[in-house]
């Protein structure tokens, strides 16, 4: 048995963690794809938004074994998002919301 084995177990989380991610993507896809159509935004403000996004993820990701950080990180502050996405903040609301981000009001 090689060392990259995996167990049945972790195969099975492997599985479900492969799937929810698709599964999300597939939900967020409208919302991204109405991001990039707005045409009152320049490419660079879309990008901002996309960057914020893509921040708010990795943090997901790199947390994604510790169960109190996740919880953590799976709340949306309204009022953090907005402060940082200086234009449009709603789409990646829409986006965030879309993926299983539960919004919840900042300090």
């Amino acid at each position: 048995m090689s060392a990259l084995a995996l167990s049945k177990d972790e195969a099975v989380v492997g599985i479900d963690l492969c799937a929810s991610l698709t599964l999300a993507v597939e939900a967020v896809m409208p919302k991204l794809r109405a991001l990039l159509a707005d045409k009152q935004l320049l490419p660079q403000q879309a990008l901002g938004v996309l960057n914020f996004i893509a921040d708010v993820l990795n943090r997901m990701l790199v947390n994604i074994n510790d169960a109190e950080a996740l919880a953590k990180f799976g709340r949306l502050k309204l009022s953090v998002l907005r402060k940082k996405v200086t234009h449009k903040p709603e789409h990646a609301e829409a986006i965030l919301r879309a993926a299983g981000f539960e919004a919840v009001p900042g300090p």
